[in-house]
């Protein structure tokens, strides 16, 4: 219990005060707070689905390459559409997520995190990322939503969506990757990864 570890519990409405001692319904507000809760995302998700329909970009940031206006995606007028054409043409032409990502570190060239501003941006390129941006279908002018879902309320872990409940509005800005190139780049991703044995990887 909270009150073991030296911390005390105040609601706003006062139900729960453990410094008075006011503790004989904490499963049931609890779990009332709980459901609200509940009740709260479910109605969010809704929303977010709704403007995902309605070919409005939903993430808090958008994906390398692009901004956001009005709901929609935007090439940058930047380096950074050109650092995407150079991640796919790299890859195609036999190059791995690490030496990509090793490529871009020994070139200087700033990373997501970096472009999005985030605090503590880290100025070191992954082959994780990299991966995650080669399989980015919004690269293709497609809006492709809600991918992943919170798992619930109680905490920030998301899972993947199975594919059949994605989100998809075709055609809804402009392109800075050919859907020709990209499936084949999904192509290459999931024959390589057939390739390696299963303790290497």
């Amino acid at each position: 219990f909270a009150e073991n570890r030296g911390i005390h519990i105040l609601t706003l409405d006062n139900a729960i005060d453990t410094l008075s001692g006011n503790t004989q319904m904490f499963g049931l507000y609890a779990w009332m707070y709980e459901q609200e809760s509940q009740r709260i995302s479910e109605r969010v998700k809704a929303s977010l689905s709704t403007r995902a329909r309605a070919g409005k970009f939903k993430g808090s940031i958008p994906p390398y390459g692009y901004y956001v206006e009005n709901g929609v995606l935007q090439i940058r007028k930047d380096f950074t559409p050109d650092v995407v054409r150079r991640i796919f043409s790299s890859y195609l032409s036999g190059k791995g997520f690490d030496r990509i990502a090793r490529e871009l570190i020994e070139d200087g060239i700033p990373t997501p995190s970096e472009v999005a501003g985030k605090r503590n941006a880290s100025s070191l390129w992954h082959g994780s990322t990299i991966r995650k941006m080669l399989e980015n279908p919004h690269y293709t002018g497609d809006l492709v939503q809600q991918r992943e879902t919170s798992i619930n309320v109680t905490t920030e872990k998301r899972k993947k969506n199975d594919p059949s409940n994605f989100v998809i509005v075709k055609d809804t800005h402009e392109p800075i990757i050919s859907k020709k190139d990209f499936r084949l780049v999904q192509q290459l991703i999931s024959e390589r990864k057939k390739k390696i044995p299963y303790a290497k990887k």
